[in-house]
């Protein structure tokens, strides 16, 4: 095997993974930001976290033509195939074992802090809804009965 392509293929997952790290940085900062509710501190994050989405969909593009042009594949199998062709396939394949791990482990925290943003939303929708008197789930008074979301709310002892 021509060690051109191997090395290029190395040096292409070494820049996905370093991409990765970055991310995975970013949505921990990311998580601790929606917790705290800082919102510009979202804003910053979810700017940068595009950014180097952006980055690692190229860098991937890169890798999966190489992949394509040396074994006809694009996943991990045609990785696999392409790290066990090397000439010192072992640290290739540590590699993509670690790019697969940080990928998965992105994609994991990204979802939590998805799932955060909706539990927010539907918080600040419904404390507003409240504040308009749009409530439509029913509370009780003080005698067990049933109050309408739009009956006159008393804070107080009645």
């Amino acid at each position: 095997m021509d060690h051109g392509p191997e090395k290029n293929f190395a040096n292409l997952l070494v820049s996905e993974l370093e991409q990765l790290s970055l991310l995975l940085d970013i949505l921990t900062r990311e998580t601790e930001a929606l917790l705290s509710t800082d919102i510009s501190e979202i804003e910053a994050l979810t700017a940068e976290k595009n950014r180097l989405l952006d980055s690692q969909r190229h860098a991937t593009h890169a890798r999966e033509q190489l992949m394509q042009k040396m074994t006809g594949s694009k996943g991990r199998e045609g990785m696999e195939k392409l790290a066990s062709d090397s000439i010192n396939p072992k640290p290739l394949l540590t590699a993509i074992n670690d790019l697969n791990d940080l990928a998965t482990r992105c994609q994991e925290i990204n979802r939590h802090n998805g799932k955060l943003i909706l539990k927010q939303q539907r918080y600040a929708t419904s404390a507003l809804n409240i504040l308009r008197q749009e409530n439509t789930t029913p509370t009780y008074s003080n005698h067990g009965d049933k109050v309408s979301g739009t009956s006159t709310r008393s804070f107080g002892k009645v």
